[in-house]
């Protein structure tokens, strides 16, 4: 996230343990991992817009807080484009929220599936 100018101290350290908790993503190693729910969060997002994956719109969020910082633009400007980027993506999502559902819901049971796959091999 740092690298990709996404995010806060603070807010960066919270983002591994929020993922795993919901299920999006699993610690192995050292490293995170997507799980099927994950993957199949970023490929629905993906097919609405790309933009809803990838780090450029909160990226440009970022930016206009320094701008805000260094007195390049007002807050209110900055406000009102975010906003206007945000609602367009809202929108976007909910005209498509029975596609979204759907494939989060296959990959809920698929995940289902998978946990009581393990649990029978470790108890049998």
């Amino acid at each position: 996230m740092e690298e990709e100018g996404i995010g806060t101290d603070a807010t960066r350290a919270e983002y591994p343990s929020i993922i795993v908790s919901r299920g999006y993503a699993e610690r192995s190693g050292g490293r995170y991992a997507p799980l099927p729910l994950g993957r199949a969060l970023i490929e629905a997002l993906k097919g609405v817009e790309k933009r809803l994956v990838t780090p450029e719109t909160r990226r440009t969020v970022e930016e206009y807080m320094g701008r805000i910082e260094r007195g390049e633009v007002s807050m209110g400007i900055a406000l009102r484009d975010s906003i206007a980027t945000y609602r367009e993506l809202l929108e976007r999502c909910a005209s498509s929220i029975d596609v979204i559902a759907h494939r989060l819901a296959t990959a809920t049971e698929d995940r289902r599936v998978i946990q009581k796959n393990r649990a029978g091999r470790r108890n049998g």
